[in-house]
C-alpha cells in the first residue's frame, strides 16, 4: 500500500490528517525536532494521540531530526523511552547518535532516516541500510534515476516529499539561519533568511533570490510510485489544520487511483502555495524552481480591482473587486501588481452586487491590480467540520433467562466479548424487544465507532434494566479500544547490522584546504585536481616528495548518479594512499568500499561523540555550530578538528541560480562567480561542476577564530575555499590569522556563543 504521510504540528492538524485519509502522521515532541516553533506534542500526551491514530489505522512517526549536543543525551533518551511505551511506530532521525539509544531502549520502533541526513544516491542509502534503517526520506534534490537505483539495490522503503515548502539549501546542509541569527535550522529554529530579498551582482536585480516555490506533485504521483516510492510525504508542521486536511484528502484520492478535478486543484492552491507551485527537482526545469517576486502564500487569482475611492473622508478606502468568487467576511486576499505583492487584507464587505464586491481597505490600490484569495473561510469551515471517520461494528447478542447475556462485537475481524452469566428476570409486564436492545447497544455517542449490523436473539419473555445494557456497551467499547491498540510491533533484529570502522590516522596539528602557496603540480593526477583540494600542513610539506601520502580527496557534498560515475572513475585512478575528506555519508561509503583512510568534514555536522562513533570516524572536524564549551565534552579531543579560518559554506544549491537570474541555458551558459547582497554583507556564490553543476553560497564574513587553551587541544582546520589572496592568513597559519585593515570582514561566529 502507498502511504500518505501527513504533518502534525498540533492536535487540530492531527485530527484533520486522520479525517483527510492519512495513513501515517509525523509529529515532534517538546525537544529535538526540526519544527521547534510548532505547538508539538509531549511525553505526557504522546500515548493518548498514538492510540487515537492507531484506532483509525494510522501510524505515528516521531521526529527526532535535530543535532544533539553531548550534554543532551540523557534528555533524549527519556523521550525515546516514552515513545516506546506509547507504541510509536517509527523515529525520523538525523543525528545518528540516536541510533544506539533506539536499539537499546526502543527495540520495537523502526528507524527512518530524515531528509536532514542528505540521502541522495545509492551509496548513502546503502550506508544507512547496514546501520539498521528500514526507510530513507530522500533529499528533495533526488531525481527519478536516484529513486529507482536505491529501490532496485536495497530493501529500504523510500519516502519522498510530494507536497509543500522547499528548502533552497541541500537537505541538512544549511548554516544560513545560525550564521546570521544564532538560530540553527539544524536545531529546529530556522528563521528563514533565505526568504528575504537580496540583490544579485550579475545584473543588479533585487528580489527573492533564494525563495523556492512550493512543490506540488499531484500530476506525478504515478511516476513516483512506479519509481519505487512507498510513502508520499506532505510538508507542513507549521501550517494550518485546513492545509493538512485538504492535502491529505487529495493525495489519498490519487493513491486510490482517482483523478483530481479542477475544483480540487483550485482548493489546493487556496489552502497554501508559496510563490506558486513547481514540480520540484525530479520533474521541473531548473529555471522553474524559484519565485523571485513573491515569497509568501500566493493563493489563487479570483479577480481584479475595478476602482478605489476614499471612504468616509478618513484614511481608509473602499475598493471594488470584480470576482466570481463568493466572498464572505473573514476571507483573506492579497493584491498583486506586475507579479509582485503590494498588499492584502481580511475581507470586510461594505456591499455586493452582480459579482462586484465593495471591500474596506486601509490603503489604496490601482485599477487592474490582481486579487488573489489566500484564506477561503467557506472552504476552511468545510474542512474543519468534517467528521472523524467512524469504525464499523457488527454485533451478535443473545439473552437467556438461565445463561444470561452473551454479546460479541466485531471490528475488522477483531472480536471482543461481553458475558454476564447472571440470570435474567422474566418480564412481569412489557418484555424487552430486539428494537430496545439495538437502540441501547448502538448509542456510541462521540466515540470512534458506529453500529452497522446487529443480530439479536431473545430466549423467552424477559426483562433487563437499561443500565445493564449501557454497562455492556461501555465494556465493549473499552475492550475494542484495548484490542485495536494492542502493540502489534515486532522486535527488530539488528544482529546483522554492521559497525563501521573506517581507516583514519591521527590528525596533524594543522590542516589546510585549498592552500594558495603549496604546489601540487607534480602529483601525477593533476588533471583531476578539481576534487583534490585538502592536505595536511607541516613545515616540510612543500619539500616532501611523498606529499601525495598526505593528500585527501574532498568529495563534493552532492553527487547524483551521473556524478558518481565520474567520481568513482577518478578514485580508481588515485593511489590508495590518498584519503577521502567526507562532506556526506555517501563519501564514507566509498571510503569504506575502497579501504581508504577518511576524515569527516564539516558537512557531516557532527555534534557529539556517538554520532562520530556510529559513522566509524575517529578523525573528523566537529560541527561549526558548537561552542568551544560544547566541543570540550567530545571524546578523543586529539583526533578532532576545529574550523578556525575560512568563509563558511552556508548553503549548497542544487538549482542553477544563473538560469534563475539571466534565463540562460546550459548550452548558452553565462556563469561567473557573483554575490548576493543584503544590508549586512555580500555572500559569494561559486560553482562546482562534475557532470551536473552545484553551487555553494559562502558567508559574507571570513571565519577567523583566535585560539585559546581549549582550542589548543584540537587540530586546527584552515579552509581557503571561497576566499581570495587578500583574505588569506599568513603562510604559516599562526595561532591567529591576519586581521589587518584590508577591508575584510571577520567573525568568530559560533566559537563562543554556539547555538541553542
Amino acid at each position: 500500500m502507498i502511504e500518505v504521510l501527513a504533518p502534525c504540528g498540533d492536535i487540530n492538524a492531527l485530527r484533520a490528517a486522520v479525517k483527510g485519509g492519512a495513513n501515517a502522521v509525523y509529529l515532534g515532541l517538546a525537544n529535538f525536532n526540526a519544527r521547534m516553533k510548532a505547538d508539538n506534542f509531549n511525553n505526557n500526551n504522546i500515548a493518548e494521540w498514538t492510540r487515537y491514530c492507531h484506532i483509525h489505522n494510522v501510524k505515528v512517526y516521531v521526529t527526532l531530526n535535530t543535532n544533539i549536543k553531548e550534554s543532551e543525551i540523557c534528555e533524549l533518551e527519556e523521550i525515546i523511552i516514552s515513545c516506546e511505551s506509547a507504541f510509536v511506530d517509527a523515529f525520523i532521525i538525523s543525528d545518528l547518535a540516536i541510533v544506539a539509544s533506539v536499539k537499546k531502549l526502543a527495540p520495537h520502533i523502526q528507524l527512518h532516516a530524515s531528509t536532514q541526513i542528505g540521502v541522495h544516491n545509492l551509496p548513502s542509502a546503502k550506508f544507512l541500510e547496514r546501520l539498521g534503517f528500514s526507510r530513507v526520506v530522500l533529499a528533495r534534490e533526488c531525481g527519478i534515476a536516484e529513486i529507482k537505483q536505491i529501490k532496485d539495490n536495497t530493501n529500504l522503503e523510500i519516502e519522498y516529499f510530494a507536497h509543500g515548502s522547499m528548502c533552497v539549501s541541500f537537505s541538512g546542509g544549511c548554516l544560513f539561519s545560525s550564521i546570521t541569527t544564532g538560530n540553527s535550522g539544524n536545531r529546529g529554529r530556522c528563521l528563514q533568511p533565505c526568504r528575504k530579498e537580496y540583490t544579485e551582482t550579475l545584473t543588479g536585480t533585487k528580489g527573492y533570490m533564494l525563495s523556492p516555490k512550493d512543490q506540488c506533485l499531484t500530476e506525478n504521483v504515478d511516476k513516483l510510485i512506479s519509481a519505487g516510492v512507498s510513502s508520499l510525504k506532505i510538508e507542513g508542521r507549521m501550517k494550518s489544520a485546513e492545509y493538512v486536511g485538504l492535502t491529505c484528502l487529495n493525495y489519498a484520492k490519487l493513491v486510490r487511483g482517482e483523478t483530481l478535478t479542477s475544483l480540487d486543484h483550485s482548493q489546493i492552491k487556496r489552502v497554501y502555495n508559496r510563490g506558486g507551485f513547481s514540480s520540484g527537482y525530479a520533474f521541473s526545469a531548473k529555471n522553474n524552481i524559484m519565485c523571485k517576486t513573491v515569497q509568501g502564500h500566493l493563493g489563487e487569482y479570483v479577480g481584479s480591482v475595478k476602482s478605489c475611492e476614499d471612504f468616509k473622508g478618513s484614511d481608509s478606502y473602499k475598493i471594488k473587486v470584480a470576482s466570481n468568487h463568493n466572498f464572505i467576511n473573514g476571507d483573506g486576499i492579497k493584491i498583486i501588481r506586475h507579479g509582485k505583492e503590494v498588499g492584502g487584507m481580511e475581507v470586510s464587505i461594505i456591499s455586493s452586487e452582480n459579482n462586484t464586491y465593495t471591500i474596506y481597505s486601509k490603503r489604496s490600490y490601482l485599477v487592474g491590480d490582481s486579487v488573489h484569495i489566500t484564506t477561503d473561510k467557506t472552504l476552511s469551515n468545510a474542512i474543519l467540520t468534517r467528521q472523524n471517520p467512524k469504525i464499523d461494528i457488527t454485533m451478535t447478542a443473545s439473552f437467556s433467562s438461565d445463561k444470561g447475556i452473551h454479546i460479541t462485537a466485531n471490528v475488522n475481524n477483531i472480536l471482543v466479548e461481553y458475558i454476564n452469566t447472571d440470570s435474567i428476570e422474566l418480564a412481569k409486564n412489557a418484555a424487552m424487544t430486539c428494537e430496545n436492545i439495538t437502540d441501547a447497544l448502538s448509542k456510541f455517542g462521540d466515540t470512534d465507532f458506529v453500529l452497522t449490523d446487529i443480530d439479536v436473539k431473545i430466549d423467552g419473555h424477559l426483562f433487563l434494566p437499561k443500565s445493564i445494557l449501557n454497562n455492556a456497551r461501555r465494556d465493549i467499547i473499552d475492550k475494542l479500544y484495548a484490542a485495536i491498540c494492542i502493540d502489534n510491533r515486532v522486535l527488530i533484529d539488528y544482529s546483522n547490522c554492521i559497525t563501521y570502522k573506517l581507516i583514519s590516522e591521527k590528525l596533524s596539528e594543522k590542516i589546510l584546504i585549498n592552500p594558495f602557496d603549496i604546489d601540487i603540480t607534480n602529483f601525477e593526477n593533476k588533471s583531476v585536481d578539481f576534487v583534490i583540494d585538502i592536505l595536511y600542513y607541516d613545515e616540510f610539506t612543500s619539500k616532501n616528495p611523498q606529499i601525495k601520502e598526505k593528500l585527501y580527496v574532498r568529495l563534493p557534498k552532492m553527487a547524483m548518479t551521473s556524478d558518481l560515475q565520474i567520481i568513482e572513475n577518478i578514485l580508481n585512478q588515485i593511489p590508495i594512499t590518498v584519503g577521502i575528506y567526507a562532506e556526506n555519508i555517501y563519501a564514507l561509503e566509498l571510503a569504506y568500499n575502497q579501504n581508504r583512510k577518511v576524515i569527516g568534514g564539516i558537512g557531516l555536522n557532527i555534534f557529539n561523540s556517538r554520532h562520530a562513533n556510529i559513522l566509524g570516524l575517529t578523525s573528523y572536524i566537529c560541527s561549526v555550530e558548537l561552542a568551544t564549551s560544547d566541543m570540550v565534552l567530545l571524546d578523543n579531543n586529539d583526533s578532532i578538528g576545529a574550523y578556525m579560518y575560512g568563509r563558511l559554506p552556508v548553503m549548497s544549491l542544487s538549482h542553477c541560480p544563473i538560469i534563475n537570474i539571466t534565463e540562460c541555458n546550459c548550452t548558452n551558459c553565462k556563469y561567473k562567480s557573483f554575490t548576493l547582497k543584503d544590508g549586512y554583507g555580500e555572500y559569494p556564490i561559486i560553482r562546482e561542476k562534475i557532470d551536473k553543476c552545484y553551487f555553494t553560497m559562502y558567508n559574507s564574513a571570513v571565519h577567523n577564530v583566535k585560539s585559546d587553551a581549549i582550542l589548543d587541544k584540537f587540530c586546527k582546520l584552515y579552509d581557503f575555499t571561497g576566499t581570495n589572496k587578500s583574505e588569506t592568513c599568513d603562510n604559516n597559519c599562526d595561532s591567529t590569522c591576519k586581521n589587518s585593515d584590508n577591508g575584510v570582514k571577520y567573525t568568530e561566529v559560533h566559537s563562543h556563543r554556539g547555538v541553542e
